[in-house]
């Protein structure tokens, strides 16, 4: 049997919009074209709402890990924003803990 030419199939396109329920439909569109994966905002709402109507509303997982969008994929922004939320957490972290020894003490 002859091989298929072209890009490898990675994944459908409703499995990119499952795989990314946080996204918006404008946000969705713009990471799948920057992935190469033609998408319309219409068409994700089709998906989403059934994905709803089939009861299913946590995306598909691969051996127990559900699929997300790597981070290198994100914007730039988008990581940086996490970094300062993260670091952000850290710092409030400490000083809740600083005012329980205060308080305790």
């Amino acid at each position: 049997m002859a091989k298929k030419k072209g890009k490898p199939r990675t994944g459908t396109k409703a499995e990119f919009v499952r795989n990314n329920p946080s996204l918006t439909a404008s946000e969705l569109v713009k990471l799948g074209k920057s992935h190469g994966v033609a998408l319309t905002e219409s068409y994700i709402y089709n998906i989403r709402s059934a994905t709803k109507a089939n009861g299913s509303t946590t995306p598909p997982a691969v051996n127990g890990a559900a699929l997300k969008v790597p981070e290198a994929a994100l914007p730039e922004s988008e990581r940086l924003a996490d970094k300062l939320i993260a670091s952000l957490a850290g710092m409030v972290r400490t000083i809740v803990r600083e005012e329980i020894r205060r308080m305790l003490a």
